[in-house]
């Protein structure tokens, strides 16, 4: 069995090892054992985290594909920093944002996912909400408002 401490996974051996060392017993840490949040850095990935990310992946082509859909008819784009990308480099550059997008949270979830490890749930349903909503808005303004 190993344990949680601070983000670190350790061997049972270890703490065993540490016990005796009057040094190690006054550091203060609060020792969780693995399944405590759901990870054991093993490689296995939460049912959640997968869930939400398979949403945000959905949400993210519905909304390239209702933001080409409203383009093309003239509707523009609500988001100023996007509408500058769809300008300069057309709908090309927008995929390349999109995917450039997807890439800088899936970096920030690598490297800041092992200090908080319920932010592998947190923000991708935090992306799948927005991107959906980008995605319901876009069809309001083509569907409904056409």
């Amino acid at each position: 069995m190993s344990y949680r401490v601070s983000g670190a996974v350790l061997p049972k051996t270890v703490f065993n090892m540490l016990g005796s060392n009057p040094v190690a017993m006054t550091i203060k840490y609060t020792v969780y054992p693995n399944d405590a949040y759901g990870d054991d850095h093993s490689g296995k990935v939460s049912y959640w985290s997968t869930i939400w990310w398979a949403g945000f992946l959905v949400a993210s082509v519905a909304d390239l594909l209702t933001t080409y859909l409203a383009v093309v008819r003239n509707y523009g784009e609500d988001n100023p920093v996007v509408a500058a990308v769809i300008e300069s480099y057309g709908f090309p550059g927008f995929v390349g944002l999109k995917i450039l997008g997807i890439g800088l949270i899936y970096v920030l979830l690598y490297y800041a996912g092992e200090w908080k490890p319920k932010l592998h749930i947190y923000l991708p349903a935090l992306c799948a909400i927005v991107s959906g909503l980008a995605a319901v808005t876009n069809i309001l303004a083509v569907v409904i408002f056409a």
